[in-house]
């Protein structure tokens, strides 16, 4: 009697365990997909993204420091990857106290000059093709144009593409086919403290990076949880195995 209840009181202790094992092991499968789904609908929303801007490139050159009084030039980089563009708008936000703002288009492009418009914080550029009924395309970042201007006082100019104003029109769609490269900033004379602007580009910097880091730390969570699940269902099947080896001890 005594041995039959010592052998009930092991069976009990042995169920228990293997039910909170079974939790266990429940709780890091379910870690492991959650961590998988949610890294998966960041891709998607990454590709959507990408989808949604669109293939062709335009952005600014990065320059060195200018001194004051002398003219500046800033070149405008595009990269249509192969896609022939049509027309291109473009609107240049200009922030800092500049004079004789003005942009010139690189002859060697096969474009023209539709309309045009400048005043001291913006610049308004339409550009069609050179040959009627023939869009133009680049394979590679190539020179579409240069904004020029001067600075009389020490500081920062910033350039940057607005949002809204600034398309390409593809001869395959009539959807907006360009993705915009990130603002110029052109120190002139003395570097000066860094402004609001500035501390708001590293802001938003930081802010992708915590979003960076919270994907690795998901990626590290599921191939964490799913090498406890896999070491855990290994664990029982070899259990499973000797008890079946083994022969009853009563």
């Amino acid at each position: 009697m005594l041995t039959h209840l010592i052998i009930m009181k092991s069976k009990n202790r042995k169920n228990k365990n293997n039910a909170l094992a079974g939790v266990i092991l429940v709780f890091f499968l379910l870690l492991g997909i959650i961590s998988s789904l949610i890294l998966i609908n960041q891709k998607q929303d990454n590709r959507q993204q990408a989808a949604f801007n669109g293939g062709a490139i335009i952005s600014f050159k990065k320059i060195a420091p200018a001194p004051k009084n002398t003219l500046v030039s800033v070149p405008i980089y595009l990269n249509t990857q192969e896609i022939e563009i049509d027309s291109l708008d473009l609107k240049i936000n200009v922030t800092g106290e500049v004079s004789n703002l003005g942009i010139k288009i690189n002859q060697k492009m096969p474009v023209k000059k539709i309309a045009e418009k400048i005043d001291d914080k913006n610049i308004l550029l339409s550009l069609s093709s050179s040959q009627a009924n023939t869009g133009w395309s680049t394979s590679q970042n190539t020179e579409l144009a240069t904004v020029t201007f001067t600075k009389e006082k020490d500081g920062e100019v910033w350039l940057s593409f607005d949002q809204k104003e600034t398309s390409a029109q593809s001869s395959a769609t009539d959807e907006n086919v360009i993705t915009i490269g990130d603002d110029v900033s052109i120190k002139v004379g003395t570097i000066v403290p860094t402004e609001v602007k500035q501390i708001q580009k590293e802001i938003i910097a930081n802010d992708d990076k915590k979003i960076d880091r919270v994907n690795n730390n998901l990626l590290v969570g599921t191939i964490t949880s799913s090498f406890i699940a896999v070491a855990m269902t290994m664990l029982y099947i070899l259990k499973g195995k000797k008890k079946k080896e083994l022969p009853l001890a009563y």
